[in-house]
């Protein structure tokens, strides 16, 4: 009775987890694009670094770049328009986690015309690090 009981308990839990993970990421795409528009108030968000591979490309980027760690990955589609700084019709929104700084951190990478654009944004929400332990 008790390991019946055990296993329909691990079951709800697991069940309310995925309505968890699939709460926070229903709005992914706005969301991202929210801390992007935003990311002068730094009341929630900071863009690290925007990098577009055909200018200048600084070490301190490229360095905190290479201490991120994805956890999630998502794709958004657009129409030839505008995502976080970057102009395509398909990007990348990569969410994890970074060595060199606390919080969540979004990392939204496209391809237009054979120029690749990288965007990091660093989000301080605490609520969000639990994304990262999610398996």
């Amino acid at each position: 009775m008790e390991k019946s009981k055990n296993t329909e308990m691990k079951k709800i839990k697991r069940e309310l987890k995925i309505k968890k993970e699939e709460k926070i990421y229903d709005d992914i795409e706005q969301r991202v694009a929210w801390l992007y528009e935003n990311k002068f108030t730094k009341i929630e968000s900071e863009v690290v670094f925007e990098i577009n591979f055909y200018k200048d490309v600084y070490q301190e980027d490229v360095d905190e770049l290479m201490l991120f760690h994805a956890k999630k990955v998502f794709m958004v589609e657009k129409d030839d328009d505008y995502y976080c700084g970057i102009r395509a019709n398909h990007f990348v929104v990569e969410v994890g986690y970074s060595e060199m700084r606390a919080g969540l951190i979004y990392l939204v990478t496209a391809n237009h015309k054979g120029n690749r654009c990288v965007t990091m944004i660093a989000e301080d929400n605490e609520n969000y690090l639990e994304i990262c332990s999610m398996k």
